[in-house]
Parts: structure tokens; sequence; C-alpha cells
């Protein structure tokens, strides 16, 4: 199909337990919200893989209900807030790592190690600069490897963080018609839906990171630049 094209055009598409590319509705065919007609808070997706995916593919094909609005966060930006608003609350949503799972089907258990990842990551090698939101609640597995102090400091800073995914001024709402494709950056861009009725069929996948920022350098750059770039 053309929208299938149009993913393998940007790179490969990723295979997960929930297939490769994506055609679903609300009849609860895995363990997971997204399958429900349930609202979905602003959330990245894959939070317990050790390697998420770094783009998602959305193309609502078929809609015969009400509600169901598309709602998409730049976790970026909210992250930018915070540092300014709250410095400490920044550096523990930083530095406590947070396990998550994905135990909704019969024959899936997954688990990153050793104790998951922070919401906020950074690379060392880039001036510590923020690179990678992971943040599912929905997929938050328990807190027992923290001390208590740090479980205070930890809710403290989620709080902060929810208040300000949450404010209207960082919400972006849309509500997603057929023919209309959308992908966004899963490390960076929060997404989210919200409840609706009837009947809503939604196709997309899922595209790795490395994938796509190799096939857009190949765009943009001659063999020759590729080489002197390494």
């Amino acid at each position: 199909m053309e929208t299938e094209e149009l993913a393998r055009r940007v790179c490969f598409i990723r295979e997960t337990h929930y297939g490769g590319f994506w055609d679903f509705t609300a009849n609860l065919e895995h363990g997971d919200t997204a399958y429900t007609t349930l609202p979905l808070k602003a959330h990245t997706d894959n939070t317990y893989f050790t390697d998420p995916s770094g783009l998602q593919m959305f193309h609502l094909i078929e809609f015969d209900g009400k509600g169901g609005t598309s709602l998409l966060v730049d976790g970026f930006y909210v992250a930018r807030q915070l540092r300014t608003k709250s410095p400490t609350a920044y550096e523990t949503l930083s530095t406590i790592t947070i396990p998550a799972h994905s135990a909704g089907d019969p024959n899936t258990l997954i688990q990153p190690t050793p104790n998951g990842y922070p919401i906020l990551n950074h690379d060392p090698l880039l001036n510590n600069s923020l690179y990678q939101i992971r943040y599912n609640n929905d997929d938050r597995s328990t807190m027992n490897h923290l001390e208590s102090e740090q479980v205070l400091e930890f809710y403290d800073a989620l709080r902060k963080w929810n208040n300000l995914l949450k404010d209207k001024h960082n919400e972006y709402w849309f509500q997603l018609k057929p023919g209309r494709v959308v992908i966004f950056d899963n490390w960076r861009v929060l997404h989210g839906r919200d409840k609706f009725s009837g009947h809503r069929r939604l196709i997309g996948c899922y595209l790795n990171w490395d994938d796509y920022q190799s096939r857009l350098k190949i765009s943009h750059l001659s063999q020759e630049e590729i080489l002197e770039s390494l």
C-alpha cells in the first residue's frame, strides 16, 4: 500500500512484537491502551526497549465516530522550561533511572537492563546535551531500586514535569483525517490522543533512528563528502 511505500522511502521498517507495519483498531488485539478507545496522555513509545524507535508514522484510514483528537508535545521545549523553573527537578529526571516493561501480551516480557533509563537522557560526548526523552507513565515498573529519599525527589520532579506537559501552551492538538500522514521524532516528541467513540482504523510503523539518519545523510551528501565527514 502507498503508506507503507512512503515509510520505506524514509528507511527500513522496524519489526517489533506489534509487527512491522501496523493496521489496528480498538480491538484489544494487544494488551496496550493504544488498542482501546481510552485517552492517551503525552508519552514516547518503547521506553522498555534499550533502543527506542527513532521515528513513528501514523495514518488514519477510517474514522466513523467522535473524539480521537491527536496530541503532540515538544519534549525538548518542555525540558528547557523545567530546567529554567526547577534545575533540581531537571537534574533528578536526568539521573534517576526508571524501570519499564511491556508485558501486556502472553508471549511478551520486555525489560531494559539493569534498571532502565532516565526520562531525560544526555550525551556526554556532545557537551552533555539532551538527545532523548523516554517517558511513558503507563509502562513504568516498580521503583524498588531507589532509596526512600530518592523516591520523594523523583515524584516531586515528576509532578513538575507532568504539569508542564499538560500546560495548554505546550500542547498541539489536531484532528487526523484520512489522507494525512504524520511522522514524528519519538526521541523528542511526545504524543497522545483524546478518547473516542465509534470505529477508528489507524495504520503506521516504527522507523529506526540510525537507519533514518543514514538515509538523511545520504540524501544530502555525495560519497566524497560522506567519506570526508568520517
